[in-house]
């Protein structure tokens, strides 16, 4: 009987705090797309929280918006005691209410919360409607993690079934080494969000930050300012001498405390949350988008922020040894790897922004980005791994 049925995706968002970063916007576009394939989604998402218009089905659940002990040790067991209690109630309404197959969608958490959610699922009653499914979005090079993750696995086969476990990756990288450190395939999937949605709305800056302005480019380094980001390489170009055909307009997140220095370039802050609607207007405002990405940190991780820069036709700029830097050079893009150490870093952006034939290419690779990394494409591609996995479910 349950094999006539369509599931339920359910995403545990343990780390969710606000609409900034790819938690909201990648959950968001999972639900649009299961819904494409006919299944239906909703989210057990922590309690604390600020997200002004959630979607209706999420259910701001895990842990309590607020705990007794404020910080030290008591703080985390309180916090831990509490995430445990209210997810594995949440899994046990569930599990009453629903009689269709349940797949619990993991794709973003820390260790903290794997521990919380194998003792949530341990304290549950055996219940074959569940499916755990877990995208990793980053590799593992320590033993110990492997042996960890490895346990976490254990524990989902011997509570659920042998064959409810299900692992996901966006980057064939990363699955193709935890294929073979997990001993289980790692099936890749594509990244919702990356073609922006024509129907959002949008928010632009003012007027006269248009793109296009022949003598300035409006560059922006979005996202949260961390050093792995590329702080110190920003902070460096916001000092480079320019000329009036050099010239760059910076723009980042409050956070980065960058400024305007003397003949430097100009530099623009921006609040370091941006709501979706500012998202895309400053993405669709901007010549260039900065990804000086440390390669150490993001030789295999995605960038939701370069797919969807990618998707909208803009023009990237990252670093060699990146995730990045190999998208790019399978569309012979390698020109916009960019060395951020030289001196003619202004130079070389106006360039680039002027080359036809990097914009030609350019625009081929938004071709295929827009036809794979959409919310049809992941529909496609988990109603496919659905198909493969389910079958063999008791």
């Amino acid at each position: 009987m349950e094999r006539q049925l369509t599931p339920l995706v359910i995403s545990l968002m343990f780390c969710l705090n606000t609409e900034q970063g790819h938690i909201y916007t990648y959950n968001r576009s999972l639900g649009d797309a299961v819904r494409l394939v006919g299944w239906e989604h909703t989210a057990a998402v922590r309690a604390a929280a600020q997200v002004p218009a959630p979607p209706e089905s999420w259910e701001f659940c895990l842990g309590k918006p607020a705990t007794r002990f404020r910080r030290g040790p008591l703080a985390k067991i309180e916090k831990m005691l509490e995430l445990v209690a209210t997810l594995n109630g949440y899994l046990r309404q569930k599990a009453r209410d629903e009689a269709r197959p349940m797949i619990l969608f993991l794709e973003w958490f820390d260790p903290v919360h794997i521990v919380a959610f194998s003792l949530a699922l341990l304290a549950l009653n055996p219940r074959r409607r569940f499916a755990v499914w877990v995208l990793y979005r980053l590799g593992m090079h320590n033993r110990w993690w492997i042996r960890f993750f490895r346990i976490f696995h254990a524990i989902v086969r011997m509570k659920l079934g042998p064959d409810r476990l299900t692992l996901l990756s966006d980057s064939s990288v990363i699955a193709r080494d935890l294929t073979a450190q997990m001993r289980q395939t790692v099936h890749v999937v594509p990244i919702p969000h990356a073609a922006l949605n024509g129907n959002e709305p949008v928010e632009f800056p003012s007027p006269d930050l248009s793109p296009c302005d022949h003598n300035r480019l409006t560059c922006w380094w979005p996202g949260q300012p961390a050093v792995t980001k590329g702080l110190a390489e920003i902070d460096r170009i916001t000092r480079m001498a320019e000329t009036e055909d050099t010239h760059l307009r910076i723009i980042a997140a409050a956070g980065s405390h960058l400024q305007a220095h003397a003949n430097g370039c100009d530099v623009m802050l921006v609040p370091d949350v941006l709501t979706r609607p500012q998202y895309i207007g400053w993405l669709r405002s901007s010549d260039i988008i900065l990804l000086p990405y440390d390669p150490a940190v993001y030789s295999e991780r995605t960038s939701g922020i370069f797919c969807e820069a990618i998707s909208a036709g803009k023009m990237v700029a990252v670093t060699d040894g990146t995730w990045m830097a190999n998208e790019l050079k399978e569309h012979d893009l390698a020109k916009l790897i960019l060395s951020w150490q030289q001196e003619n870093l202004p130079l070389q952006l106006h360039q680039l922004h002027d080359d036809p034939i990097v914009r030609q290419k350019l625009a081929g690779m938004q071709q295929v980005y827009s036809a794979y990394h959409t919310e049809q494409g992941l529909a496609q591609r988990l109603k496919q791994i659905y198909e493969q996995t389910a079958t063999r479910n008791p």
